[in-house]
C-alpha cells in the first residue's frame, strides 16, 4: 500500500475525519485502521485474507471502507438476517454518507423470507387456519403486499416470526410455478434475484451463500 493510501485511510477513520461526522460518539481505534489497510492492500494484491478481531474493534466499518472505496462487485455474507438487516439499514447507508458515493446496494434472502402472491390468495380464498390470528395476520399480510416493493416479511414487524401463518404465504421450492405462475412479473422473490445480479454490493448470509456454492459446485 502506497503512503497516499495509508494517508487517506488514516485521515477517514481520524477524530477529525468523515467517519467522526457521521457517528454519535465516535472513537478512534488503531486495530479498526490496521484491519482497513490490510483488506485495502489485500483487494489490490488480488490476494486472501483472513482477520480474527474482537469484541470492539469496529470490523463492521473497517471491512465496508474498502469494500465501497474500491468499486467492483462485493458480496458480504453474515451469520443472521438480522445482521443482514443491520448493515443495509444502518451501517452502510453510515459509511456511504461518510465517502459521499454512491452505489447500489442490495440484500438477498432465501425465498422463505419472501411473500408469495399466489399462495397468499390461495390462502385466503381457501379461508383454512390453525387458529384465529391466522386470519388477522393474513389481512396484514395482504395490506402489506399490495403497498411494499420487497415483499420481505422482516418488515411486518406486527406478526412474530413463529406465526403460523408464515408458512401458508411465503414462498416455497416445491409450490413455485415460476414463469407459468399469473404473479410471476410481480413476484417479490423474482425481483430480488433480479436486483442482486445488479448489485454493486449485494449482502447475504451463510446459509445462503454456501446453498448457492453447493449448487455451482
Amino acid at each position: 500500500m502506497t503512503a497516499n493510501q495509508n494517508s487517506t485511510t488514516d485521515d477517514f477513520f481520524s477524530v477529525n475525519g468523515p467517519l467522526n461526522d457521521c457517528l454519535e460518539d465516535y472513537q478512534l481505534r488503531t486495530e479498526q485502521v490496521e484491519m482497513a489497510k490490510s483488506i485495502i492492500g489485500t483487494i489490490k494484491d488480488k490476494s486472501s485474507l483472513v482477520v480474527e478481531a474482537g469484541t470492539g474493534v469496529g470490523k463492521t466499518f473497517a471491512y465496508l471502507y474498502p469494500a465501497l472505496l474500491k468499486g467492483g462487485k462485493v458480496v458480504i455474507s453474515t451469520a443472521t438476517k438480522n445482521l443482514q438487516d443491520q448493515l443495509f439499514f444502518n451501517d452502510i447507508p453510515k459509511i456511504r454518507e461518510a465517502l459521499k458515493i454512491s452505489v447500489k446496494v442490495n440484500i438477498l434472502k432465501g425465498r422463505g423470507n419472501y411473500i408469495c402472491k399466489l399462495r397468499m390468495e390461495n390462502t385466503i380464498q381457501e379461508g383454512m387456519f390453525f387458529n384465529k390470528e391466522d386470519a388477522q395476520h393474513l389481512h396484514l399480510i395482504k395490506a402489506f403486499s399490495d403497498n411494499t416493493d420487497s415483499g420481505e416479511v422482516s418488515e411486518i414487524s406486527e406478526i412474530p416470526e413463529t406465526s403460523t401463518i408464515w408458512p401458508m404465504v411465503t414462498s416455497t421450492k416445491e409450490n413455485c410455478l415460476g414463469q407459468d405462475c399469473e404473479f410471476y412479473k410481480e413476484c417479490f422473490l423474482v425481483k430480488a434475484r433480479k436486483e442482486a445480479l445488479e448489485s454493486e454490493v449485494l449482502i447475504v448470509n451463510h446459509h445462503l451463500f454456501f446453498a448457492d456454492f453447493v449448487l455451482k459446485r
